[in-house]
């Protein structure tokens, strides 16, 4: 093609595009939406739609079953639901918002059997679980408030490539359990956890979770991946954490493979006592049990003696840089 004509389609190409900023057109994929419209925004989403949400309560939501390329995000900085399941979904960006579940309700947000999903910028409480993540890959958990939930931040069952980023847990009101003068348990009551792993049995266990500068305060254990028994967890990397919990798990992995726990800072809130009969005073730990090429080095702890962390990291080990 010729000089002249390769400087007339741009000239052409640039025209088009200044048209299209006058008349609204380069903005076509924003949409906006509200508690009455947004499913059917969704349904009609072809892939890479910006959808901002108006105030207002947008209860119980549920989106299922749709594949987008690029992904849709959903801004919902404004609005209010009392829960959300994304089911089989592949390519969804949730930022933003609040979600406030009834104390009695199992989750605020669920996400299973789904790829490509970040969850960001959200304010979580209420429910007992703040989000649930079940047979789901690739997935992004970032700079999210747990505050208030019952019991658990986040909960991660048989996922892979998993990320939780810089998420806060506090003031977590777990169920109390009940027993009688002699110590006898009347009623079990919640084990809650900032972050909480485990396998399920006949399906992949939880691999290539990464999980980074989460802060945890108060009534809970900070992370915690067991049931080791049912698969446990393959690379882990559990780095530059800072959990001031009421129990003896400040992080604690049970059958890990090759992985690595540092640069954590793990310490007892002010008169930590446990949840359950005699309620012992709690100085929590970092430990791997049953574990594999499973590598604890330069946390920060009040137990160094029953702690496994084994001081400096080795100069060989090599990790990638944090996400931001």
């Amino acid at each position: 093609m010729g000089t002249a004509k390769k400087l007339w389609r741009s000239v052409v190409a640039a025209s088009a595009t200044l048209a299209a900023s006058c008349t609204g057109e380069v903005d076509a994929k924003t949409i906006h939406a509200s508690p009455d419209t947004l499913q059917n925004a969704l349904l009609n989403a072809a892939g890479g739609e910006h959808i901002v949400l108006a105030p207002g309560q947008y209860g119980n939501v549920t989106w299922a079953q749709h594949t987008y390329k690029p992904a849709v995000t959903i801004d919902a900085a404004a609005a209010q639901f009392t829960f959300v399941a994304i089911r089989a979904m592949d390519g969804l960006i949730l930022s933003g918002g609040t979600v406030i579940g009834p104390r009695a309700s199992e989750m605020s947000v669920t996400v299973k059997a789904s790829r490509n999903i970040t969850l960001r910028d959200m304010h979580i409480s209420g429910a007992r679980i703040g989000i649930t993540l079940a047979a789901s890959q690739d997935i992004v958990v970032e700079h999210n408030s747990f505050d208030g939930t019952r019991s658990d931040g986040v909960d991660i069952a048989s996922s892979q490539r998993v990320q939780i980023l810089y998420n806060d847990c506090r003031n977590f009101t777990p169920v109390r359990g009940v027993y009688d003068s002699h110590g006898k348990s009347l009623h079990e009551g919640d084990h809650p956890d900032c972050i909480q792993g485990w396998a399920v049995t006949g399906q992949p266990p939880p691999a290539d979770i990464t999980i980074i500068g989460n802060t945890a305060h108060g009534l809970m254990q900070g992370i915690f991946f067991g049931d080791g028994v049912r698969g446990g967890a393959d690379r882990l990397i559990i780095q530059g954490n800072t959990l001031e919990v009421a129990m003896y798990h400040g992080i604690l992995v049970d059958n890990a493979r090759d992985s690595v726990i540092t640069g954590n800072t793990v310490r007892a809130v002010p008169g930590a006592k446990m949840l359950i009969f005699p309620f012992h005073p709690v100085t929590p730990w970092i430990r791997a049990i049953n574990s594999q090429r499973t590598l604890i080095c330069g946390n920060s702890m009040e137990t160094p003696r029953v702690s496994q962390d084994i001081g400096p990291c080795p100069a060989s080990l090599k990790l990638p840089k944090p996400p931001a």
